[in-house]
């Protein structure tokens, strides 16, 4: 399976890891499986038990929750198989089992489906060019022009670009900031006292004051802890969703000697949703692996904590593309609860189908679309339109983004 990188534009986008696990589904686990079942070696599986209907309450789907896992854990217990995680969203019980103990869990009538816990690998991560330092494009040899399209210190251009294909300053100026809504990001490590991830007074609420971390929870399922190493996802995660603007950054300092910058060509950096607060969630370890486990109650604990938004800008192409996926009943599970997923489509352009989980009809799959001013920037490529000065193509669907079919 190929990983990649997701490609995000909105308030939150992202691509979705799919990890295929070794399925014993509760219907059908009869005899003809039983030359697995010998096997003494114990495995961590995943025990999802059939989730309550959507129509009750929430507090009555978390009371029957509740019973089902006390019925399974009975089981459990008359196995001797200790009960090593618990969720509700979804509705979860894992344990070590040999093939054996998980037929018997695949035969309980609360039981809808027996996974194997899988690693699951993260997205690519991007090479981030060091600073170059202000000097360094005019000693490249190459000229350094005057661009209309850089910021200055005094009025930094605002970043993203996408920014402005989705119109979200003239969202922001209708009040829409995305204030008292709480979203959650699935990625790596991330620095919570980055300076643009502390609440800018444009951007404050009575929730949210001036000055306070724009991360109000940082938990980790990856097992490092949350003291470890960052990442360049869970930052650009963190930053495309509710970035504060509170940082001006010379763009002439950190691009290649190749295609230069003249100093001075400042910008600022502001999330789609810069009045929302973020839940950072670490589920990938320092090897760039989490597990179905992880995952789950990442998503158990996103649900639980209020998050109204989770995104997972993280992904695959799995083939064949199975609706019994760990990630994919965790999403629906939280769908379920009322809680939107965002995924983005793929990277993979018109050659691929679009990537799982967005083929799944309960999550939001958001496409790329193409954001040139870097091009413009420095003329190259021929991107500028003949007599147009200073124009060029924007706001169209990326290459890089997936479409077609679903399998």
């Amino acid at each position: 399976m190929q990983f990649r990188r997701s490609t995000r534009i909105g308030v939150v986008a992202a691509a979705a890891c799919v990890s295929l696990a070794v399925i014993i589904p509760a219907a059908s686990a009869n005899a003809s499986q039983s030359h697995g079942l010998t096997s003494a070696s114990r495995h961590t599986t995943l025990v999802f038990l059939r989730s309550p209907s959507s129509l009750v309450s929430p507090s009555m789907s978390r009371a029957l929750a509740r019973d089902e896992q006390a019925s399974v854990a009975a089981l459990a217990a008359r196995l001797g198989v200790p009960v090593l995680a618990r969720t509700t969203v979804p509705n979860t019980l894992t344990f070590k089992l040999t093939a054996a103990q998980a037929h018997q869990f695949a035969t309980s009538p609360f039981v809808a489906h027996v996974l194997t816990n899988s690693l699951i690998p993260g997205p690519t991560q991007p090479r981030l060019a060091p600073s170059l330092g202000v000097g360094t494009s005019a000693k490249s040899g190459h000229a350094v022009r005057a661009h209309a399209s850089c910021g200055t210190s005094a009025s930094p251009q605002l970043n993203p670009e996408a920014l402005g294909n989705i119109n979200a300053p003239a969202a922001w100026s209708q009040g829409a900031i995305g204030a008292g809504i709480k979203v959650a990001f699935l990625a790596d490590g991330v620095d919570p006292t980055n300076l643009d991830l502390q609440r800018n007074a444009a951007y404050a609420s009575a929730g949210s004051p001036t000055g306070t971390p724009v991360i109000t929870t940082y938990a980790d399922f990856s097992g490092d802890g949350t003291g470890g190493a960052t990442g360049a996802e869970a930052f650009g995660d963190a930053s495309s969703i509710a970035a504060q603007g509170n940082t001006t950054y010379d763009l002439s300092t950190f691009v290649s000697p190749t295609h230069p910058l003249p100093p001075g060509c400042d910008i600022k950096i502001v999330g789609s949703a810069p009045g929302a607060s973020l839940v950072a969630l670490k589920i990938f370890a320092s090897n760039n692996f989490t597990t179905g486990s992880g995952f789950i109650q990442a998503i158990n604990y996103a649900v639980t904590s209020g998050v109204k938004v989770i995104n997972e800008s993280f992904g695959g192409n799995p083939f064949p593309d199975t609706s019994l996926d760990i990630i994919r009943l965790a999403n629906d599970a939280a769908v379920a609860a009322g809680v939107t997923v965002v995924v983005s489509s793929g990277d993979a352009g018109i050659t691929s189908t679009i990537g799982s989980p967005s083929t799944d009809p309960k999550v939001l799959s958001v496409g790329a679309s193409t954001t040139f001013r870097s091009y413009q920037q420095d003329t190259f490529g021929g991107i500028n339109l003949p007599g147009e000065a200073g124009g060029y193509l924007d706001n169209n669907i990326s290459s890089i983004s997936s479409g077609g079919f679903a399998q």
